[in-house]
């Protein structure tokens, strides 16, 4: 599963705090039969007699690519941003030929083929190893099964109140990683830990697909490069020595979240390590999508800027 909240569409609308006060998305909040009949009673004391108002004009006003996608819900706006992020992708996978590699591409830009790995018992003495952390790791596994922005976030404070347009593009790479490493996992069909010993025994359920790559390690990758791209692109030239901190601190919590699903015991290092690899150059095309001039996600990407100035 995707670690972050599936109420709503993929998790945007109650992730963090955004577009959840008095029921600012209405498709997913406000609903209520006390409230429409309030609502309709409201109307029926206020609308008074027709003004006449004349002719109206009901010419549809034509926007393309504006603001305009600001007006829209918020998971709308999800749906619509992660459509023009993905639009040229496409997997490579031939069960004839070459049955053990997939290749991600974007359009004509191929990114690193992965491999399926060959599970053996040093792989899984690594897992067993790792369960002597589990104790000292408990809540941030627990809360990194859904939940990877706070982690990320709090090493530049991100508000739930300051940074919404931040918040809602980082749910949206994460959402976009996972739509890139999921399909990836089905080719490839890679058993989790738990299914070869049965010491391994999982401190969490396993997730209901297979284990290579590791989507922890591709989201949590994605977020770590696109975060920083976009703090340092709006940060003082003489702060150099403060983003190196960041970067360094970001890039920590990063590896930690991946590294916190091998103590689970429901991932490999492999899948880790093929994971942050395809974190990484997803990264590089996403920042590339987001800041191409007239496009709906450079918007985004210049409304989370403008909360970092």
């Amino acid at each position: 599963m995707p670690p972050f909240s599936l109420n709503g569409v993929d998790g945007v609308d109650t992730v963090d705090g955004v577009d959840t006060v008095d029921g600012v998305d209405s498709q997913r909040a406000g609903h209520s039969p006390y409230l429409s009949s309030a609502l309709t009673n409201a109307r029926r004391a206020v609308i008074g007699a027709p003004p006449g108002l004349g002719a109206l004009d009901t010419r549809d006003r034509l926007t393309g690519v504006s603001d305009d996608v600001f007006k829209r819900s918020l998971s709308v706006r999800y749906l619509l941003f992660k459509s023009e992020l993905l639009e040229c992708i496409n997997f490579k996978h031939d069960p004839e030929a070459t049955p053990e590699t997939v290749t991600l591409s974007f359009g004509s830009d191929a990114l690193t083929p992965l491999e399926r790995p060959e599970i053996d018992q040093s792989d899984i003495d690594e897992v067993l190893a790792y369960a002597n952390l589990r104790a000292e790791r408990s809540s941030e596994i627990h809360m990194q099964v859904k939940r990877l922005i706070p982690f990320i976030g709090s090493v530049v404070n991100v508000s739930a109140n300051r940074h919404k347009y931040t918040i809602e593009l980082l749910n949206l790479l994460i959402g976009c990683a996972s739509e890139c490493h999921q399909p990836i996992k089905n080719l490839l069909n890679v058993r989790r830990p738990a299914e070869y010993d049965a010491r391994v025994q999982p401190m969490i359920p396993d997730p209901g697909h297979a284990s290579f790559p590791s989507g922890h390690a591709t989201q949590a990758a994605v977020l770590a490069k696109v975060f920083f791209e976009l703090i340092k692109a709006v940060s003082p030239t003489n702060n150099n020595g403060y983003l190196a901190t960041v970067r360094a601190q970001i890039n920590h919590h990063a590896n930690r979240i991946a590294e916190n699903r091998i103590v689970a015991g429901v991932h490999y290092k492999v899948d880790n390590d093929a994971g942050q690899t395809l974190g990484h150059e997803l990264a590089g095309y996403f920042l590339t999508r987001f800041k191409a001039q007239g496009s709906l996600c450079n918007l985004l990407w210049a409304r989370a800027s403008d909360e970092w100035r």
